[in-house]
């Protein structure tokens, strides 16, 4: 499962179309405070990963990221944005990252990783800094907190 937050409905709606087709279930949020109450709820399923838009209202999506990470650090982030220069000290909290307008198999590809990395444990075979749009964010020089760091490359 994957919970998806975007305030645009046919992002969303585009997000969960694609991830049902290829067998994932999603919840879909509307705003970064609807899923904060839905994270602190007795309904709360953990996902596989949060989708997360970046410019949103009242708080963006790298705030939202530090904010769920600091009550379960355990989750997995991918961002999604149009505008991926934005900066923020929480930028590095992802593990991916996703340019608008993306095509439905880039969005696939992540899922893939995602999974291969919950079901594998986090490696330098399948880092997610490989697959993620990462120079479209300007990032250079992060692995993922979740990587190995006993690996000969200095993973």
């Amino acid at each position: 499962m994957f919970h998806v937050i975007d305030d645009q409905p046919h992002i969303h709606e585009f997000v969960s179309s694609v991830l049902d087709s290829i067998g994932y279930e999603s919840i879909c949020f509307s705003c970064p405070a609807e899923y904060l109450s839905y994270l602190s709820s007795p309904e709360f399923q953990k996902p596989l990963a949060v989708i997360t838009d970046i410019t949103m209202p009242i708080m963006n999506g790298y705030g939202l990221i530090n904010q769920i990470s600091e009550l379960n650090p355990n989750l997995k982030f991918v961002v999604m944005t149009g505008e991926p220069h934005i900066h923020s000290p929480y930028k590095h909290k992802a593990c991916m990252y996703l340019s608008k307008p993306f095509k439905p198999e880039k969005l696939m590809q992540i899922v893939h990783t995602i999974v291969l990395c919950e079901s594998s444990a986090p490696s330098c075979e399948h880092e997610c800094g490989e697959v993620a749009d990462k120079k479209d964010f300007s990032i250079t020089n992060w692995r993922c907190p979740k990587v190995c760091t006993t690996c000969d490359d200095g993973c």
